[in-house]
């Protein structure tokens, strides 16, 4: 909480329950005093979640949300005499933190098909969302909270940017990552997609109401301008309205089902299609980091997998002999 001025609702929200998960099972383990915690107890943890199929990176993430907490104890706030036991841990070495995992042009089409189709019909425009986030390689926050006056219809830019009056399920307020903010020129597919959609009336977002201890209470509604809202019905009055919607997982899940493809998170796009505008449109690292919302390092590491069908269409412009002047 001391630093949670300073975080978005959503990561401070992220943090509070991871950190409440790895210390309860210090409890449960036997620990009732936080400098009861040794290196041995949290090695020993980091193991457990390691053999329990959680990523390199994740892993990572608990390490460090883990030593903030025992260096704002010890260190900062000198409330407890201790060394703090994360210095010490060794992370066990996996595939690596890049995750090189993008579709084939088979599974792009077959995705592609059954969203066109439609044929996922769920209570949320999880189509229209898939397609999107397909055209534009956006972060799904950003779609969800996107609204219409982010849009220049003249221009086609998708302005993302903070809005502290935008409802969130985290609370009041949105930022994208990093609080960076960004314009996106579209291609004139995502300004196709925008166009054919309805500009609803009456739609909203609700903000959970949480007492002293965190526990939610109730609920606010806040009028906002969502592009992709889903459709509520009062099962009372049987009055229609649109809310923001908060998690498409089951309808991604269905629409991979249908598709028949395995193995793909929802965050591939965003590398597939950074991979497109990279091999297909000749952006640089800078260009395509820009575009999708990421410094070059970072798009160079994370967004730019080694993708062997690729590789092999270069290596067959031009023989090798011809390459290296043999003849």
């Amino acid at each position: 909480n001391t630093t949670a001025e300073n975080r978005t609702p959503r990561a401070q929200y992220n943090d509070e329950r991871t950190l409440n998960m790895l210390f309860s099972q210090f409890e449960q383990s036997g620990h009732e005093f936080i400098d009861q915690i040794t290196p041995f107890d949290v090695q020993l943890l980091i193991n457990q979640h390691s053999q329990k199929g959680i990523s390199e990176a994740t892993l990572k993430y608990y390490q460090r949300g883990m030593s903030k907490v025992f260096k704002w104890l010890s260190e900062d706030m000198e409330l407890v005499e201790m060394k703090n036991p994360l210095k010490k841990i060794k992370i066990p070495k996996k595939t690596g933190l890049v995750r090189d995992r993008i579709p084939t042009k088979a599974e792009m089409a077959s995705l592609h098909e059954v969203a066109v189709q439609g044929a996922v019909k769920y209570n949320s425009p999880i189509v229209e969302i898939f397609r999107f986030i397909l055209m534009t390689g956006a972060r799904l926050g950003e779609v969800l909270h996107m609204e219409w006056e982010d849009f220049d219809e003249k221009t086609g830019i998708w302005t993302i940017r903070s809005k502290p009056r935008c409802p969130t399920f985290y609370g009041l307020g949105w930022k994208p990552k990093w609080d960076k903010w960004r314009q996106v020129p579209l291609f004139d597919d995502a300004v196709e997609l925008l166009e054919y959609l309805p500009r609803q009336e009456k739609v909203y977002g609700t903000v959970p109401v949480r007492d002293e201890n965190k526990e939610i209470i109730g609920h606010k509604i806040y009028p906002a301008n969502f592009v992709f809202p889903q459709k509520v019905v009062d099962g009372k009055s049987g009055k229609v309205g649109y809310c923001r919607v908060n998690c498409i997982q089951n309808g991604w899940e269905a629409l991979k089902k249908l598709a028949q493809v395995e193995n793909l998170q929802l965050r591939d796009l965003r590398t597939y299609f950074n991979h497109i505008l990279k091999t297909n449109y000749n952006f640089t690292s800078k260009e395509a980091g820009v575009y999708i919302g990421n410094n070059e390092v970072v798009n160079e590491l994370h967004y730019s997998p080694y993708h062997e069908p690729t590789i092999r269409e270069k290596m067959q412009k031009l023989p090798l002999k011809e390459a290296m002047g043999g003849s």
